[in-house]
């Protein structure tokens, strides 16, 4: 809805409104973002026009200035704030825009990434696991994995479980693809304490005839648990 005072602000700042008109726009103020924001851009103007001389603008036009017409001042206010306008409707064009792009730019990783989110149900459930060879006699940690294979590479479920140990603490784990080409890369991490089980889904860039192996490492870089493929 258009502001009933959207005209007033430069007439108000050159004080050319009547006393009636001055207190109406001024009680209406306070209520009024734009019109707030217009006065606060307009009110260097009268300091502008009382620096001009008439004298030398009469000279360097070629004689004394006319008066200008009455409707002078409403059409050069209409201009301005049509300028104004324009340039709001851009700043809120441009924010949209970029409101766009950041949503967009959110919804992409999230999309990627949330078939392999530990949140969600894991794959184990509908792919056949395959236990883990133990690594260095390792044999308070067991697991199993599932391998589906897809176009980008392949979809790994892992099922984790650590014994019961009074004198064990926590410990982190990492989850690696090895390719038969001797390539590696880690697909997953967590701490996990003793009596305790870890279901999640990772995922790998190698196809599955590419892979060699999938090992589980702790933290110091040894490897505990393999499974050969």
């Amino acid at each position: 809805m258009r502001c009933p005072h959207a005209f007033d602000d430069g007439a108000y700042v050159l004080g050319s409104l009547s006393p009636e008109e001055r207190r109406a726009f001024v009680a209406h103020l306070p209520g009024c973002p734009d019109c707030r924001t217009s006065v606060r851009a307009l009110s260097d103007l009268p300091g502008l026009l009382g620096s001009v001389d008439t004298e030398e603008t009469g000279v360097l036009g070629g004689g004394p200035l006319e008066k200008p017409p009455p409707s002078l001042l409403p059409r050069l206010l209409t201009v301005a704030q049509s300028e104004q306008a324009r340039h709001r409707r851009k700043v809120r064009a441009f924010a949209i825009a970029a409101c766009l792009l950041v949503l967009l730019a959110l919804a992409v990783p999230v999309a990627m990434f949330a078939p392999f989110s530990p949140l969600q149900r894991s794959t184990q459930q509908s792919v056949q696991m395959q236990a883990m060879t133990p690594v260095n006699n390792v044999t308070a940690v067991t697991a199993e994995v599932g391998l589906v294979d897809k176009a980008w590479g392949t979809k790994i479920a892992l099922h984790c479980s650590y014994a019961k140990s009074r004198y064990a603490g926590e410990q982190a784990y990492g989850l690696y693809a090895i390719s038969r080409s001797g390539q590696w890369e880690q697909i997953g991490s967590w701490t996990v304490g003793p009596g305790r089980d870890v279901n999640m889904d990772a995922a790998t860039k190698f196809r599955t005839g590419e892979l060699a192996s999938l090992e589980i490492r702790r933290s110091d870089g040894k490897t505990i648990l393999r499974r050969r493929l």
